[in-house]
């Protein structure tokens, strides 16, 4: 199994196929492993490194410290030390937080930018968002991340035909550690770069799901603050949209990666 030591951390990473590199970050609760169902779409023409963040999935997972920026740090040395210079680069949910952050650091490394179901800025802004985190951590700290992992995937995959997808889900989201959990909850909602989207020079798109955590009048907000991005909004779909959409989702990816490359 690759493992890469940087910054004082084992990472983990997948690294798939040959081509132009291609970097996937996951979400909060999730790692690598839920780019299952986007390896074998992507990685006959590209070289995908997915890694896991510290704390997460098959990484180590340190006391601390956590923020969107050592995540982004992490990467950027996990990417030097495999000789990536240049890359497309590709975050969902929290790891969309992560891969803006890269993005307005490094813009000279990043060939085209997606964002899925994700936005520039984490702030508990309005009364939602902070009652979002609040439940969140009072579920965690008095029932348990089993009990938090069950409402998740009940909201990001609520049909019928989804319930072994829905156990396959929670069993992999309540793997994760109580602790470090509540640390980078804790830490997205300092998080802010909407300040810099100016920064980001190359081609972006921005995938949203009709029915995601955060409104589409939020995203299409910070859509004119990028020199080159287009919008996608996927009809019908929730939150988990690359495990739950993937064959929409990896076409969707494939054809703005293939348009960037031509």
């Amino acid at each position: 199994m690759p493992r890469c030591r940087v910054r004082g951390v084992d990472l983990f990473y997948e690294e798939r196929g040959q081509g132009p590199t291609l970097v996937l970050l996951h979400g909060l609760g999730n790692s690598s492993r839920d780019w299952e169902q986007q390896f074998p779409a992507l990685e006959p023409n590209y070289r995908v490194i997915a890694p896991d963040f510290r704390g997460f999935g098959r990484s180590e997972r340190p006391a601390g410290p956590y923020s969107v920026a050592e995540f982004a740090a992490d990467i950027s040395a996990l990417l030097n030390a495999l000789r990536v210079e240049q890359a497309h680069l590709l975050g969902f949910s929290m790891g969309g937080a992560v891969a803006f952050q890269l993005a307005v650091d490094e813009p000279w490394r990043w060939l085209t930018l997606t964002i899925v179901n994700s936005q520039p800025s984490f702030r508990a802004q309005g009364l939602r968002r902070k009652l979002e985190y609040w439940v969140r951590h009072v579920v965690v700290r008095v029932w348990g991340l089993d009990q938090l992992a069950a409402a998740v995937v009940r909201r990001l995959f609520p049909d019928p035909h989804q319930a072994e997808l829905r156990a396959k889900m929670q069993g992999r989201y309540a793997d994760n550690d109580a602790d470090v959990y509540l640390k980078v909850i804790s830490a997205l909602v300092q998080w802010d770069v909407r300040d810099r989207l100016a920064e980001i020079g190359c081609p972006v798109l921005i995938l949203a799901a009709e029915h995601d955590y955060f409104p589409l009048s939020d995203t299409r907000a910070y859509l004119p603050l990028l020199a080159d991005a287009r919008l996608q909004v996927v009809a019908d779909a929730r939150h988990g949209l690359p495990i739950g959409r993937p064959e929409q989702f990896n076409q969707l990816v494939l054809e703005f990666l293939d348009a960037a490359r031509a």
